[in-house]
Order: C-alpha cells, then structure tokens, then sequence
C-alpha cells in the first residue's frame, strides 16, 4: 500500500529545502552586489532585471492567438552617481527548487549546483574581459559638467 503520510511529509520536506536554497542564492547575489560596489568605489550597483526577448516581434504581433511575451531575467549594471546606461552582464535563471541556477555571458553557460559553484560562476563573470570592459566603461562616466554646478549650487 502507498504511504500518503511518508509521501507528504517528503515533500513538505522538500519544500523547506527549495526555500533555504533560494534564501541561499539570494544571499549570494546580494554579497557580490555589495563586493562590486565596494570594489567600483560606489559607482556600480548590480541588479536583476526582467526583459522582453526582442526577436520576431512583427512575426508575433500578427500571430493569432496571440503568443505570450518570452521574458528572461539578466544580471545588469549601473552606475548611480550619474545618469548611466543599464548594461545587461549576464543572464540568469533560478532553478524552480533554487539550484541549480545557470548564468550565461558571451557564449558560456554556467550551472551553479550550489553555493561553492554560484560563488565561483560570479567570480568568473567579473574576471570575463569583455564583462570587466562592460564594468570599467560605467566605473569611468564622470558627472556632466552643468551635474557638477547644479550640485554646487544646491542649498544644503
């Protein structure tokens, strides 16, 4: 006879895991958000960001029925001491029990079975020259100078 009772509890089991390893990622993601601010001095904020994937659109807007919009999440950059571009680094994907979790930049594919790995994969997305590039070009904006006089002259 099946075991209803072991079953549930199994997965009540499972359900707990799946939640200490999204706390886990999430975790993560915020300690390499600190670091690369810290490291870009204040002038990069990482963040996770959802887009629209772009390709085709004309072909799926005369479609019927109509298809639902495909969507991916990216790691993205900023740098809040100007106004600044949202530079796409890499895309990402949670897993639906947290791991693994995949990252992908120019050409590569990561998964990330745990946290050792995630650690790891995001250590390797900032040594990427072409991300390093991405990273120093928002690290060198400098304030326009009419920014710059509009500061000085702001009341206290």
């Amino acid at each position: 006879m099946t075991d209803y009772k072991a079953a549930f509890e199994q997965g009540q089991e499972a359900a707990r895991q799946a939640d200490r390893a999204r706390k886990e990622i999430d975790t993560v993601l915020q300690e390499f958000a600190t670091a690369l601010a810290d490291a870009g001095q204040g002038k990069l904020k990482l963040t996770l960001r959802t887009y629209e994937v772009s390709d085709s659109k004309w072909f799926l807007a005369i479609t019927f029925p109509p298809t639902p919009k495909e969507m991916y999440t990216a790691i993205t950059a900023v740098n809040p001491t100007v106004k600044s571009p949202i530079v796409q680094l890499a895309k990402w994907k949670p897993g639906p029990t947290g791991y693994p979790c995949m990252i992908a930049w120019t050409g590569q594919e990561r998964f990330c079975e745990d946290k050792e790995a995630l650690q790891r994969c995001l250590a390797e997305l900032v040594a990427d020259p072409m991300i390093g590039e991405k990273l120093l070009s928002l690290v060198s904006l400098e304030e326009e100078p009419e920014q710059k006089e509009e500061a000085q002259q702001s009341p206290p």
